[in-house]
């Protein structure tokens, strides 16, 4: 495979899987026939990105829920200056939200696709890549010297006192919620069926 096969790959992967069905091929072979310049590929990337908005999957709402949360969160807790009980009262609020957010994520991408493990994976990787950019971005705030590095670094770290039995009790309880989401979706599949001789 050559670089230039290897680029009209990934860009024709940038697009969701239903679209790819459909169009991918004759994107593939549009890019191929012609030079591949940094303003035709930004235009493409566009409108992958596009095409993402215009139809977002589950996984894709509950990355951006846990995300903007994550972000409200760290911005807002160091303008508090939070106490130890507050980070107390923070951390079961915040287990609560990510929780129902995972198992709405879950639910609904199983009740969509059918797929019990691409509900739990979807879901597992809104919920990682929804917390790790916020806690990157307080890391970078610390490292740089622009904000006051303990309310950024607890928010970081959950609490105060965080170990490692807490982030694996923590694991093992949005493994559970996005599991019970995605046998939710599964029961509610087999429920509901849409009426299709109306269509």
């Amino acid at each position: 495979m050559t670089l230039r096969r290897f680029i009209v790959w990934l860009v024709v992967r940038a697009y969701p899987g239903t679209w790819r069905k459909e169009y991918g091929e004759e994107l593939r072979s549009m890019l191929l026939s012609q030079p591949l310049t940094a303003s035709a590929l930004g235009d493409v990337l566009l409108n992958a990105v596009r095409q993402h908005v215009r139809n977002p999957t589950a996984c894709q709402i509950g990355f951006l829920c846990i995300l903007l949360w994550r972000c409200f969160c760290l911005v807002w807790s160091p303008a508090n200056s939070p106490s130890d009980v507050w980070w107390a009262h923070f951390v079961q609020v915040d287990r609560i939200v990510i929780g129902i957010l995972l198992f709405a994520t879950s639910f609904c991408e199983v009740r969509r696709s059918g797929d019990i493990y691409r509900g739990d994976r979807g879901a597992f990787d809104s919920w990682w890549l929804g917390t790790l950019i916020p806690n990157l971005i307080a890391v970078l705030a610390i490292a740089s010297g622009l904000g006051d590095p303990g309310p950024a670094l607890h928010h970081v770290l959950h609490t105060r006192s965080s170990t490692a039995g807490q982030v694996i009790s923590d694991f093992l309880f949005f493994i559970t919620v996005s599991s019970v989401g995605a046998i939710a979706g599964k029961v509610a599949r087999k429920w509901y069926k849409p009426d299709t001789s109306k269509v």
